[in-house]
């Protein structure tokens, strides 16, 4: 539609002037180029293509650049997503997004609205064009008969002869016209009104109507109907048809009477004027003889009068840049000026259609989007997107999230179908099981995180299930910032994988062998709300450190931190005695930036402080804390053993 809007403009722009600077440009140039030149029109209004006349100006290393640079930004493919859990409540989180009627997803939008109104206006147009010709046809064929008058048939056989026309032309006449008139593509003929005609005007119309025939203006105002129709919501595609039905005659004025004398020029003209009749139809089925307007007639008896030699080949060729450079400020398919750019044209090209396709899944995925906004609450929306953190958790840990792997023809049918589901409105017939009642069956195991896949191949109702599914995910998973995620919705499996991921990272240490306890602790007087989990060796090892590990995760202002500890009886430590010992020494920063840098992987640090510690002060006591600021904003409290400068805690941000 698009296109098809930029056409019309174009050819309305090209359209108008023609019209305004009618007579100007036919005294100038004559009707023959007048007649052509419309040709010129109708192909701006019917094709979306364009010479890219920057190709012309554009190195190829800069085109190369330009590409790569609209594939980065236009070729952006949606994410699936095959994973999605909830905790508890299972039964009360599956979505029902099959509880509608199978196209009651698709709201119409205002471009439907548009495109439903055009096809309607060319249906109509296009019957009315077909209701009117076929009306005119049987009339005519009810009317017309064989012209049967020897002297008008030599003549006309003689002249088709001489201008060289092969096509079986037939000569007829009836009471149903008023004027001479030619008709037909296929079985063209020349209809002549009931009445006695002068052989000399009879010598001129025939040559006249034969030349319509010679040039094929009947396939010419054909083409300009096709066009019409196709802009029918154009008002100015109508005075394009009309001037194109008038052009013809312009030309075929000039052409006859370019090499007459003067005298024949002035019986030319007074056979058209013997021949008008004044009426107020237009018939665009025929090339006419007549034509009521007056301004019509008197252009036409100035190009009969007109012996002038015209040079149009600067005119055509300023028509010819102007429609090249008018076609650049739309978008339309790109010709590249520099046939050397061929295969970029090429590349440009597929990235428009891909463009174009990608806009219209977008368009549609929205929708889509829009139907699951309706059906699905905030509480769905939160474990729906709490189910893809736990899946993806458990795929990053090798923890088994389907029965089986999906076979080749199972994901190239899932691509398929998920493309039918957002352009052709294919649904699923019913909804996604979470009870298995048999193991042939496909469901999600809630409990356990498991898509089971049956062992046989998956039908395309269950496939067209996943795609589902998958959409809801990736719908759940862009309101993210809209629902986080709340300290209580981490499971213990996740507090304590955690927690050893933690202990292992910052302190080298081996969790298998440790002994476990977990508790998630309400009103705390010792931490806000969250997990505590504790790890430990098992039995009692003097001669051995025999650390302890402590991890609190708990959420404050609505961000989620995490505190890692550790502690043992045996490790030697001193007591602090003069802060200022402490304050003085940057060590201590460098090695929290350090711990930070190195063992967390945050490189991004603005600065490092000391912190809880006055200069001068005696202190008591055997950690020096330092707060490691980040670029971002979010602060690193590290406690470090003194004075050996080892790690005791940290407290950070869960990201």
């Amino acid at each position: 539609m698009t296109n098809l809007f930029y056409m019309t403009i174009l050819g309305s722009i090209f359209t108008i002037f023609l019209m305004a600077f009618k007579n100007i440009l036919i005294k100038k140039y004559g009707g023959v180029w007048y007649y052509y030149i419309w040709i010129l029109v109708l192909i701006c209004y019917c094709i979306p293509y364009k010479f890219d006349i920057g190709d012309w100006f554009r190195t190829t290393k800069f085109q190369q650049e330009y590409m790569n640079f609209s594939k980065h930004e236009t070729t952006q493919n949606i994410v699936t997503i095959h994973t999605e859990q909830n905790d508890d409540d299972n039964n009360n989180i599956i979505i029902p997004v099959n509880q509608y009627d199978n196209h009651a997803i698709y709201e119409i939008s205002a471009k439907q609205i548009l495109l439903c109104v055009y096809f309607t206006g060319f249906i109509l147009f296009l019957l009315y064009y077909c209701i009117r010709y076929i009306t005119f046809q049987k009339n005519l064929k009810n009317t017309t008969e064989s012209v049967t008058n020897e002297v008008y048939l030599d003549c006309f056989y003689k002249i088709r002869s001489e201008m060289g026309i092969i096509e079986n032309v037939a000569l007829k006449q009836s009471d149903m016209i008023h004027s001479p008139i030619f008709v037909g593509i296929l079985k063209p003929m020349v209809i002549l009104p009931n009445i006695d005609i002068d052989m000399a005007d009879f010598n001129m119309i025939i040559k006249h109507e034969l030349m319509h025939c010679k040039r094929s203006d009947m396939i010419y105002r054909f083409v300009a109907i096709m066009v019409h129709i196709i802009h029918w919501f154009n008002p100015i595609s109508y005075f394009m048809l009309y001037h194109i039905n008038v052009a013809c005659e312009y030309s075929c004025d000039e052409i006859l009477t370019k090499n007459m004398s003067e005298d024949s020029k002035i019986k030319y003209g007074n056979m058209l004027l013997n021949q008008i009749e004044y009426h107020t139809k237009n018939n665009y089925y025929t090339a006419t003889w007549a034509q009521n307007n007056k301004n019509v007639l008197k252009t036409r008896i100035s190009i009969i009068k007109s012996d002038k030699k015209y040079k149009r080949v600067s005119i055509t060729l300023l028509f010819l840049c102007s429609t090249v450079i008018c076609s650049n400020f739309f978008s339309f398919y790109k010709i590249n000026g520099n046939v050397n750019n061929q295969v970029n044209y090429n590349e440009e090209k597929n990235l428009y259609d891909n463009e174009s396709q990608q806009y219209s899944k977008q368009n549609n995925i929205q929708m889509i989007h829009k139907h699951f906004a309706q059906i699905l609450t905030e509480h769905q929306l939160k474990h729906i997107e709490k189910f893809q953190q736990d899946v993806k958790y458990n795929e990053s840990n090798n923890i088994k999230t389907q029965t089986r792997e999906l076979t080749e023809s199972e994901k190239q049918r899932i691509t398929k179908l998920r493309y039918e589901y957002i352009e052709k409105g294919v649904r699923p017939q019913n909804a996604l099981s979470t009870i298995p009642l048999d193991t042939q069956q496909f469901y999600i195991d809630f409990s356990n995180r498991v898509f089971h896949y049956p062992e046989r191949e998956l039908t395309d109702e269950e496939i067209l299930q996943i795609v589902e599914w998958d959409l809801v995910v990736e719908y759940a998973n862009s309101l993210q910032y809209h629902y986080n995620i709340g300290i209580d919705d981490i499971t213990e499996q996740q507090a304590i994988q955690t927690a050893k991921q933690y202990v292992e990272k910052l302190f080298d240490a081996d969790t298998q062998n440790l002994k476990l306890y977990a508790n998630y602790y309400y009103d705390s007087n010792i931490q806000p709300d969250g997990w505590f989990i504790r790890l430990y060796p098992e039995g009692d090892m003097p001669y051995e450190l025999n650390w302890n590990y402590a991890v609190w995760i708990y959420e404050e202002k609505q961000k989620q931190y995490i505190t890692v500890s550790r502690s043992s009886q045996n490790y030697e430590y001193e007591m602090i005695n003069e802060s200022s010992s402490v304050i003085n020494d940057e060590s201590w920063l460098y090695e929290a930036r350090a711990i930070v840098a190195q063992k967390l992987g945050k490189t991004h640090i603005q600065y490092a402080s000391i912190i809880n510690m006055e200069n001068n002060n005696k202190i008591k006591q055997n950690t020096v804390d330092v707060k490691v600021t980040m670029n971002d904003g979010s602060d690193y409290m590290v406690c470090l053993y003194y004075p050996h400068k080892t790690l005791k805690a940290i407290t950070m941000p869960i990201q």
